[in-house]
């Protein structure tokens, strides 16, 4: 379980400083599709990037399954991102002078799982990109590229996957397949938060937040 009792955090800009969170408070179930949605600006990427341990808070708690991600040690708080998160963004992050199947094995040298040659060789046929494995970045297509960076960010087996407007950059039938492979991952046990500024995914997951001027509120599907 996922809990975020009164999180705030400021940033200063231009000499003045901004909220960008204010007094976060919600609870995030183990197997819970989580859809954030809310304007540019609204403090939703800030959101997802304290729940995966890349931004600290001003103030309040952010507990995982009990435990303060906020009182841990830098090393500590590597590990958690290395073995309890997967982030996939809208840009791709992809090593450019790396193959498809050497940027999917990065986070093992990171993780404590090793998955196995034929287990990573399984996600590429199911996402039907086991032809491309030796290609480089610049030979994928946009949809090519996400479903790389979605079996990368499944290398650790994480507790929780966070998406960053993961189909911002794609046409709308890669867009339809990314969300539909997200489901699947979902169907399957895995904790989903995905961040969205387009509304048409709203009623993707079991669970609604909006975020409105750094504050946010559960809504109904």
């Amino acid at each position: 379980m996922i809990v975020l009792e009164g999180v705030s955090k400021d940033f200063v800009m231009k000499g003045r400083v901004v909220q960008a969170l204010k007094n976060v408070n919600m609870c995030i179930d183990d197997g819970d599709f989580v859809v954030i949605v809310g304007k540019s600006g609204s403090g939703k990427s800030t959101l997802l990037h304290i729940l995966g341990g890349l931004l600290s808070a001003d103030s309040g708690k952010y507990l995982v399954d009990g435990v303060d991600v906020f009182s841990y040690s830098a090393k500590q708080l590597a590990m958690f991102r290395a073995n309890t998160i997967g982030f996939v963004f809208q840009q791709f992050y992809l090593v450019p002078y790396l193959s498809v199947y050497e940027n999917i094995k990065l986070p093992l040298v990171y993780g404590k799982h090793l998955e196995h040659e034929a287990q990573i060789m399984s996600y590429l046929q199911v996402l039907q990109l086991d032809l491309w494995k030796q290609h480089l970045p610049h030979q994928l297509s946009g949809g090519q590229k996400q479903r790389v960076c979605i079996i990368r960010a499944l290398m650790n087996r994480p507790k929780l996957l966070l998406c960053d407007e993961p189909t911002g950059a794609l046409d709308h039938q890669s867009a339809q397949q990314i969300m539909q492979l997200l489901k699947v991952l979902n169907r399957s046990g895995m904790t989903i938060v995905l961040v969205t500024h387009d509304l048409r995914y709203k009623s993707l997951g079991n669970r609604l937040f909006r975020v409105d001027n750094g504050m946010v509120c559960e809504c109904k599907i």
